[in-house]
């Protein structure tokens, strides 16, 4: 792999199979990749802590690109290295903006998080990437940074409230739709394409030597800041059309198909 530095790769739809799990393939190509000094970073709406989950190895040019840009985490120094926050009045001005569509929002802050309900999807979130979220009235005195709010809802609910953040909040706040059922507000200046920018700007790599994989529209902002860009085999259409490539899904190991091609 002559060319490339960096490759970006998106976690859940890309990285993880339906299953949730990262195959033996794929964990194989990330560490060999590694060992042959290409920086790897795990671009992903999870918190670090979630992502180290999935990769119980660490090795030197491993980070986590994580809270859905929020943040930059060396996950061989283990140590957070960049990060954003949102104004204590955005995150009440968002939270004030989301509550309009009746479905759960979360704050984050790093690994921790908060909901201002409890019902079957805030505990299907919770499940989903192993996170326990507080009651907003934990909040209540408590210092501190929040990096990201975020609603939890159908699709056709975010759709509708990603078009109208897009209308009215986009002059403070990155807006992110980074699943079917999630989407994230992030401070200006966050996000996946920020992040990716920011880690090449610190590790001196180019835009030219670099790889994104990915499967959801967010992933477009990967796409923005890499010369090869590859949609996976279940990426959405409009992936696709912005990719340079196109390999197999996330249950057939698409991640490892392409990198072993670059590796060889």
């Amino acid at each position: 792999m002559p060319d490339i530095r960096l490759v970006a790769i998106d976690m859940d739809g890309t990285l993880l199979n339906d299953q949730k799990i990262v195959s033996i393939q794929d964990l194989n190509v990330v560490e060999r990749a590694l060992s042959e000094k290409v920086v790897i970073g795990i671009a992903s709406a999870r918190d670090w802590a979630s992502i180290r989950l999935k990769f119980p190895f660490t090795l030197p040019g491993m980070y986590f690109l994580a809270s859905g840009g929020a943040l930059i985490y060396d996950a061989f120094q283990e140590k957070l290295i960049w990060a954003r926050y949102l104004d204590q009045d955005h995150v009440w001005e968002a939270v004030t903006f989301l509550k309009h569509y009746g479905h759960p929002i979360f704050l984050n802050a790093e690994n921790d998080y908060w909901a201002d309900r409890r019902n079957d999807r805030v505990r299907m979130i919770e499940s989903r990437y192993s996170l326990i979220a507080q009651p907003f009235s934990a909040l209540d005195g408590a210092e501190q940074q929040i990096m990201r709010v975020s609603l939890s809802a159908p699709p056709e609910v975010l759709e509708r409230a990603a078009a109208a953040a897009q209308r009215d909040l986009s002059s403070r706040f990155n807006i992110s739709l980074a699943s079917p059922d999630w989407l994230d507000l992030l401070p200006l200046g966050a996000g996946k394409g920020p992040v990716l920018e920011e880690l090449q700007a610190m590790l001196g790599i180019d835009p030219a030597d670099t790889v994104a994989i990915g499967d959801y529209t967010c992933d477009v902002e990967l796409f923005e800041h890499a010369r090869y860009r590859v949609a996976m085999g279940n990426a959405v259409e409009s992936l696709k059309a912005a990719a340079t490539h196109v390999t197999a899904d996330n249950n057939h190991d698409g991640v490892s198909q392409f990198l072993q091609s670059w590796l060889n």
